[in-house]
C-alpha cells in the first residue's frame, strides 16, 4: 500500500482554520488555512525533506508534522521574518580526537599503568573540497607523534585504524549537524517569511509565490569524510568496517 502523500495529507489535514483573519498572529500549524498549508507543502516540503545528511527513518506523515512544528518552533507570525542563516565555520576540534580505550569514556576504571600514559590525540586533515585525507598523531601539547613511537603510546587494545575510524565518526558526526540545521533553518526561513507575509494587513496578494524561494539547488552539499575516506581507500576497507561494527553496536 503506497504512503500517503505530503499534498494529499495538506488536503485532509483537519487541524486548519476556516480563513484568513487579518490582523490575527498565526501562532501554530493549526492556524494557517488549507491553501497555505498547500502553498508551503508544493515546494518546500520537498526540499525539507530531502534536506543533505537528514537520515531521517519518519514516515512522510511524521516528517509532515514536523514540518509544521518547526515552523512554529519558538516563533510566531507576530515576531517577523527571519534574519538569513549563516553557516558557523568547522571548529578546530572537529578535526582532533582525543584517542581512548574502548568504553573509557563511559565510566569504566583504568589501571594505575594507563593512568599514568599520557594522552594522545589524533588530527584529520581533511579537505572536503579537494576530497584529501591526511593524519597526524599529537601529545596533549599538540606536538608530533612519530610513528616509531606511536604504538607504545595507544591504549591498549586500540590499533591505529580503531582510531582513524572514531576520528571519522567524530568529524562526520559534528559536520552533519553543522549542515543539516543550516539547511533547515534555509528552508524554515523561507516558510516564515512567506506566513508572515499572509498575516500582513496590507497583504493583497497573499498567495503568491516567495520571490525569494528556497529550492534544493540553495542548500549546502554534504560531504562526508567517510565517503571520501573510502573512495581514497578502495582497497583497504579496515577503517570502514570498524565504523560499520560501531553503527551496528549503537543501533542495538
Amino acid at each position: 500500500m503506497a504512503e500517503t502523500s505530503p499534498f494529499d495529507l495538506a488536503r485532509e489535514d483537519p487541524a486548519v482554520a476556516a480563513s484568513r483573519v487579518l490582523k490575527v498572529t498565526i501562532r501554530k500549524g493549526g492556524d494557517l488555512t488549507r491553501t497555505e498549508k498547500i502553498s508551503l507543502i508544493i515546494d518546500l516540503f520537498e526540499v525539507y525533506a530531502g534536506m543533505p545528511g537528514l537520515d531521517s527513518k519518519l514516515s512522510v506523515s511524521e516528517l509532515y508534522n514536523e514540518f509544521f512544528n518547526d515552523m512554529f518552533k519558538h516563533w510566531t507570525s507576530g515576531n517577523g521574518a527571519n534574519q538569513t542563516p549563516v553557516l558557523p565555520s568547522r571548529e578546530r576540534e572537529q578535526f582532533r580526537t582525543k584517542v581512548e580505550a574502548p568504553y573509557e569514556s563511559l565510566g569504566t576504571k583504568r589501571s594505575h599503568s594507563q593512568m599514568l600514559d599520557k594522552p594522545v590525540f589524533l588530527v584529520m586533515k581533511f579537505d572536503p573540497e579537494e576530497e584529501t585525507i591526511s593524519w597526524v598523531w599529537q601529545d596533549e601539547n599538540k606536538k608530533v607523534i612519530k610513528l616509531k613511537d606511536l604504538e607504545s603510546r595507544l591504549p591498549k587494545g586500540v590499533t591505529m585504524n580503531d582510531a582513524k575510524a572514531w576520528a571519522i565518526q567524530h568529524y562526520d558526526s559534528v559536520e552533519r549537524e553543522r549542515i543539516t540545521k543550516y539547511n533547515r533553518d534555509l528552508v524554515i526561513r523561507a516558510a516564515r517569511r512567506r506566513i508572515y507575509n499572509w498575516a500582513r494587513p496590507e497583504s493583497s496578494h497573499r498567495f503568491s509565490r516567495d520571490p525569494e524561494r528556497v529550492t534544493k539547488k540553495d542548500l549546502i552539499h554534504l560531504v562526508l569524510a567517510r565517503d571520501v575516506h573510502r573512495k581514497l581507500t578502495q582497497n583497504d576497507n579496515e577503517v570502514d568496517a570498524i565504523i560499520d561494527r560501531e553503527l551496528d553496536d549503537q543501533s542495538t
